[in-house]
């Protein structure tokens, strides 16, 4: 029997950045992964960052809340939805 676990992702872009994953989100994962051979992540197409990150990209932009987008990828689900590129999103 062969087996193989997940219990760390790690974000590319992002250092030393991991999380736990709940094995309600790593099952269907490996599922597909048996019945494909593969499995492809999942994107909006959007680079954003938190108040935590964006203090680092630009000392001028202050945000407490939600998000700042950075990009837009004109193949990713979000194009053309009204995104904005260098705009804060936050929710009231």
């Amino acid at each position: 029997m062969k087996s193989f676990g997940i219990n760390t992702v790690k974000i590319e872009e992002a250092d030393g950045i991991g999380f736990a994953i709940p094995i309600n989100i790593v099952k269907p994962i490996i599922e597909k992964f048996r019945r494909d051979g593969s499995f492809e992540e999942g994107s909006i197409g959007i680079y954003a960052y938190d108040k935590e990150v964006v203090k680092y990209l630009d000392e001028n932009i202050e945000i407490d809340t939600g998000i700042y987008v950075v990009s837009v990828k004109k193949d990713g689900a979000a194009f053309g939805k009204g995104l904005l590129v260098r705009r804060h999103y936050y929710e009231n």
